[in-house]
């Protein structure tokens, strides 16, 4: 689970960057509500210090233990809350440390009568809940909450999205893979009223699954989401989600979720179009023949599932930059993150390399968490030095920076900045859903073709395409299975021809 915890950490790392300077005036509220042995807290305050107030959660008294054993090693103070659901008063902080400081600094203020008194000490602490992670969330407001329980984490979306901060993020790590993965179609129906097979996207439709259970959670308190980052490695699902209030973005959201037609002979898929009236001929919708070629009912219904985009293309940027600082360069996560974005875009990770290469060159040396705009503010590029900025690659994302550019966060008024458009809320997703696989729909061993090959042979015709971090042997594209095999049969006959 260290990768879990890295994207976790960068996460919460870019959501900082990319706050306003007004919003760090205060701390900013972040709370593991099942810290276990509280390294994810631990690894927050040790990271952004007084930035942020943490706090983490557990009901095992087991946990709390060895949360404070931790904490007193990692020479940081605990504040720890016996909190009580059936009042509504101000809790007492009992504080605990390593060092002399801290405990001399915990007995100046054993009284916790006025806040004047408890201010140093808890920005200088972990506050510690031994109670429910239900509890905590109905009664209080973050603005950064990460769900990691043992299994699945359908139990606490609708306590997590109740008193969440309006442009908030919440990261759900869901652990039962059992049910995602459609082993347990029971279980599914069960805890996220969808159904699943074991395909060749199987990982994307769990992820998308998952999605949707966000969303209808976020949708109850009127509250829409924007997917951030989106990964299924190992044995887990991880999700980011940023929080977007008002009823409007939450009936966009609840109309991205549909049904998937999967035919069970080729595995060609599409969405079932969003309608109340009931479609004549379905399989009319799915672009291979194979209901005409084979008896009987040889598709079925996936879902529902979310249908919109996995992943923000400016945040997973911001998270590549945050990569070098929090993890020291970390190859594997920073090969994943390439390896979303590239896929966010439809484009090739290797032509994004170089693109990256130079911007890196060009990082601001006194990288802050100051206002700063778009792909400007992602890229880390210095504004007082570099004036104009063109990244040349398939989504041609070009802009100009002129020497007004660090006036811009003054004069802009604060709620102008936060509020967003609905139309630029409600697009259409820029990424096609799902993938194929290579090896299984290559025309015999000896004529498999390299994912890479396929990508650069898909887009030369005009496809979107590029890989996916969900399956190495396989390739996400606009183009239709039977396209695939039409391009694949050709590249097998001038194979032929030219022995």
């Amino acid at each position: 689970m260290t990768i879990n915890r890295q994207l976790v950490l960068c996460t919460l790392a870019s959501y900082l960057s990319s706050l306003p300077g007004e919003d760090l005036q205060h701390q900013v509220e972040c709370l593991d509500a099942f810290s276990a042995t509280g390294l994810m807290g631990l690894t927050w305050k040790k990271r952004f210090k007084s930035t942020v107030n943490v706090t983490v959660c557990d009901n095992n008294d087991t946990a709390i233990r060895l949360i404070e054993e931790n904490c007193s090693l990692n020479n940081v103070c605990t504040r720890t809350t016996p909190f009580c659901s059936a009042e509504r008063t101000r809790p007492t902080y009992y504080y605990k440390g390593a060092n002399s400081n801290c405990e001399a600094e915990a007995k100046e203020n054993q009284s916790h009568e006025k806040d004047s008194r408890v201010n140093g000490a808890a920005d200088a602490a972990i506050e510690v809940l031994h109670t429910d992670a239900n509890i905590i969330l109905h009664q209080r407001g973050f603005d950064f909450v990460h769900l990691d329980p043992y299994g699945s984490a359908v139990n606490f979306l609708d306590a997590t999205f109740r008193n969440t901060r309006n442009g908030g993020i919440v990261t759900v790590t869901a652990t039962d893979i059992s049910s995602l993965f459609g082993k347990c179609p029971q279980v599914t129906l069960r805890n996220y009223c969808s159904f699943n097979l074991k395909t060749e996207y199987v990982k994307e439709t769990a992820a998308r699954i998952l999605i949707s259970a966000v969303v209808r959670a976020a949708a109850k308190c009127n509250k829409g989401i924007e997917v951030l980052v989106t990964a299924a490695l190992e044995h887990f699902v991880f999700v980011a989600v940023k929080i977007h209030r008002g009823a409007k973005f939450a009936d966009m959201c609840v109309n991205k979720i549909q049904e998937v037609l999967h035919c069970q002979i080729c595995e060609e898929r599409v969405f079932l179009p969003d309608s109340h009236a009931p479609l004549e001929n379905a399989y009319l919708l799915l672009p291979c023949d194979c209901h005409k070629e084979k008896p009987g009912k040889t598709a079925v219904k996936l879902g529902p599932l979310w249908s919109g985009d996995l992943y923000n293309s400016e945040f997973i940027h911001s998270m590549l930059c945050e990569t070098n600082e929090c993890h020291n360069k970390n190859e594997k996560l920073s090969s994943l993150l390439q390896s979303m974005l590239a896929e966010s875009q439809c484009t090739s990770a290797s032509d994004f390399g170089h693109q990256m290469t130079a911007a890196s060159t060009t990082l601001n040396a006194s990288h802050s968490m100051a206002d700063k705009r778009g792909l400007a503010n992602s890229l880390g590029i210095n504004l007082s030095d570099r004036t104009e900025c063109d990244i040349d690659n398939n989504s041609r994302l070009n802009f100009e920076v002129n020497d007004d550019t660090e006036k811009i966060g003054e004069e802009e008024n604060f709620t102008q900045r936060k509020k967003r458009k609905r139309n630029d809320f409600d697009v259409e997703p820029t990424m096609p859903a799902f993938y194929y696989n290579t090896h299984q729909h290559s025309l015999a061993r000896k004529d498999i073709i390299r994912a890479d090959k396929m990508v650069q042979m898909l887009r030369s015709q005009g496809y979107k395409a590029s890989r996916t971090h969900f399956d190495s042997q396989s390739v996400r594209t606009s183009a239709t299975l039977g396209q695939i095999k039409e391009m694949v049969l050709k590249y097998a006959r001038l194979g032929k021809n030219d022995s």
